[in-house]
């Protein structure tokens, strides 16, 4: 039963991120989280091929803690790219389902 409801989460984040064109990097189909790149998409938004700025992270960071959403950066993990975030799936749906309403208002998307 647990697995299947990771699997299901998993499922709805990840379909919610393909139908809205934000890249995530596919995987495991019963974990607890997926990677995704926020910043990407953020500067498809703003009609940027490239960040220009400082921290892509920080700015996305900032971004999402105006929405009051937290999630961990990939900086916090080693990633080598900026603007990459770990979305964690194993919530209820109607707590995903919030979240990611925000976080699409952060990138302005």
């Amino acid at each position: 039963m647990n697995r299947q409801r990771l699997r299901d989460s998993y499922h709805f984040v990840t379909e919610y991120l393909q139908r809205r064109g934000l890249e995530y990097e596919p995987g495991c189909n019963a974990g607890f989280f997926v990677w995704v790149n926020l910043g990407k998409k953020y500067l498809e938004n703003r009609q940027k091929t490239q960040y220009d700025g400082p921290d892509l992270t920080q700015e996305i960071v900032d971004r999402l803690w105006n929405q009051k959403v937290f999630l961990a950066s990939g900086n916090a993990f080693g990633s080598e790219k900026p603007g990459w975030f770990r979305i964690v799936t194993s919530h209820p749906r109607a707590y995903l389902t919030e979240a990611l309403r925000r976080i699409e208002l952060a990138i302005g998307n």
